[in-house]
């Protein structure tokens, strides 16, 4: 809708100043009516389609080397706890004790069950042909019923724990292969949605939410 004002009018006189006062007076709304307007297609599709299109000269692999600040979270839950063991005094006190370190889900005695999370912030340096690789750990937090500080786990679970470049089409977790968000048939698996774009320095940057179609997919 929009709000307009009555109109008004007033004489003037013949002296050369003089000052005219108005009250607005509200008057004369119209209702607009709404305005959809659609692309003609999912306009991340064409963005997609350029991140497709220089594929090979912006995976890693085509790099002579990188540098390249990685940070990594890893939780660890567990989830339908038979009702038995959830009422053991070892469950409500992990429960307890994740709430009181800021996990507020986790009083819902329904909610997964924390074990263990890890936050690593590291600084990558990476060189192709011949591989060289190395990581500096930079910042580490762990808490829960996992790997200790400076046992050799703890030290394993930087970049090199999820090293991910998301240009080919599969990406292999642990033995299973789950097909990348920008693969080339992305969009069978995927939905996409453009959420925002900003220009930073000289280019164009888009930020694009995905959500796997089906739940049963091997899918980010």
């Amino acid at each position: 809708s929009a709000l307009g004002f009555v109109t008004q009018r007033k004489l003037l006189s013949n002296l050369p100043q003089q000052t005219i006062l108005f009250r607005l007076r509200k008057g004369g709304g119209v209702a607009l009516g709404e305005v959809v307007i659609r692309p003609g297609e999912n306009p991340a599709f064409r963005i997609l389609r350029e991140v497709q299109r220089h594929r090979k000269q912006n995976e890693r692999s085509a790099l002579s080397a990188a540098e390249f600040d990685s940070y990594n979270r890893i939780e660890v839950s567990m989830a339908d706890i038979p009702k038995a063991l959830a009422n053991r005094k070892v469950v409500k006190d992990i429960r307890a004790l994740a709430v009181r370190r800021g996990a507020a889900a986790a009083a819902d005695p329904d909610a997964p069950l924390p074990l263990f999370a890890s936050e690593v912030g590291s600084k990558v340096y990476q060189k192709y042909g011949p591989l060289r690789r190395r990581e500096d750990i930079l910042h580490k937090q762990m808490r829960g019923a996992g790997p200790r500080e400076g046992s050799v786990l703890s030290q394993m679970l930087g970049s090199n724990f999820q090293n991910f470049d998301f240009y080919p089409n599969w990406q292999n977790i642990l033995g299973k292969d789950f097909i990348s968000p920008i693969a080339d048939g992305g969009r069978l698996t995927y939905e996409y949605d453009l959420q925002d774009s900003v220009f930073v320095d000289k280019d164009w940057c888009y930020k694009i939410a995905v959500a796997p179609k089906r739940d049963h997919d091997l899918a980010f």
